[in-house]
């Protein structure tokens, strides 16, 4: 007899995470726990587990009747942190190549002694 994988409240939490950012939710939507609940890998208690963690993150908020809703618009966070990513990767780059130059003068300097030694 096999037992199918029940996911985890962190591994629910991710994949409703991802949901967010890239599915079709939009601010305000509502989470149907009941939609989610009914898959066969998807427990109830990890579901709500997950989505109180994404309540913790800011990303979905709890309504006074239990359901929970969006609120976070998607894409402006992850616009942001793409930006964030994008400058660093800059940064890193500009690091690296002044890095590169300087090694190139210290070699050059390096070889004009050695020629004229």
């Amino acid at each position: 007899m096999t037992m199918s994988h029940v996911f985890s409240p962190p591994e629910l939490a991710h994949g409703v995470r991802d949901q967010l950012f890239e599915g079709p939710f939009t601010p305000g939507a509502f989470i149907d726990e009941r939609f989610w609940g009914a898959r066969p890998a998807i427990a109830p208690p990890p579901l709500k587990k997950a989505l109180r963690v994404l309540c913790a993150e800011g990303l979905v908020e709890h309504e006074p009747q239990g359901d929970c809703r969006v609120r976070v618009p998607q894409h402006q966070d992850r616009d942001a942190q793409g930006r964030q990513d994008d400058r660093r990767a800059h940064i890193h780059h500009q690091h690296e190549a002044h890095m590169s130059l300087m090694a190139l003068m210290a070699l050059t300097r390096l070889t004009q002694r050695t020629v004229h030694v």
